[in-house]
């Protein structure tokens, strides 16, 4: 299978690399092809069948799906290793590239000897991550859980409950692990409206909204595992 690449923020290529609760999850607009019966209110389910996917109205009837879109195929495949493009620049002879998501390179960086440049424009030989799909999932945005939005790389925060921290529990400290919420119940923490947030201010005015957190539009859940340049070359 061919390699693939994807980009990513210089904040989700560091939410990658660490070390306590690193992203696994990404996901992006399922831009299906509708047939005019779709209502956005409906009740409809996604199904695969060899590795395309199509939308179909939820049925108890034994037999019974009527289909609402054409089939189609995600941009990536379940064992497809892909190399992240990231936010660079080409560095000094001992170094040949820099990349913005390295924090101790990054505090280092002269801006009179170095640009950074887009991740777009990154060449594969530049390369330092590789991911492997490992499941691929087409669901409603807002079907994704507390621990979806954490594996995403969102870190849970506290919600203002008349006070600072969450009285439950102890106050969680920078960089600490996050929790999904609190036990109590109370759902002091919350990652999945950070998420929200996050998803609003990338995709909340594509289309005039249509991809907005508040439509819950279709889309791909990809989720990943670390692996090594090789294994995307074999």
């Amino acid at each position: 299978m061919k390699m693939g690449n994807i980009l990513f923020s210089t904040d989700m290529v560091r939410a990658i690399l660490r070390e306590v609760n690193p992203k696994t999850q990404t996901r992006h607009i399922a831009k299906f092809s509708i047939y005019p019966h779709y209502e956005p209110d409906g009740d409809y389910e996604a199904v695969s069948v060899n590795g395309e996917y199509w939308l179909r109205i939820k049925s108890d009837i034994p037999g019974e799906c009527y289909g609402v879109s054409k089939k189609m195929k995600p941009r990536y495949q379940v064992g497809q290793v892909l190399y992240i493009r990231e936010t660079w620049c080409a560095g000094p002879d001992n170094e040949p590239y820099i990349y913005k998501a390295n924090e101790v390179m990054a505090s280092v960086y002269d801006e009179s000897e170095w640009t950074w440049r887009p991740s777009i424009f990154m060449p594969r030989e530049a390369a330092r991550i590789f991911l492997r799909i490992t499941d691929i999932r087409c669901e409603r945005l807002q079907e994704i859980s507390e621990a979806d939005a954490i594996a995403e790389g969102e870190l849970a925060t506290y919600r203002k409950l008349g006070h600072d921290t969450c009285t439950h529990s102890q106050p969680m400290l920078e960089g600490s692990m996050p929790m999904p919420s609190c036990w109590k119940g109370c759902n002091c923490f919350n990652a999945k409206e950070n998420f929200a947030g996050l998803w609003d201010s990338i995709n909340g005015k594509k289309d005039n909204g249509a991809y907005a957190w508040e439509n819950s539009p279709w889309v791909w859940a990809y989720i990943f595992e670390r692996c090594d340049k090789q294994e995307g070359e074999g």
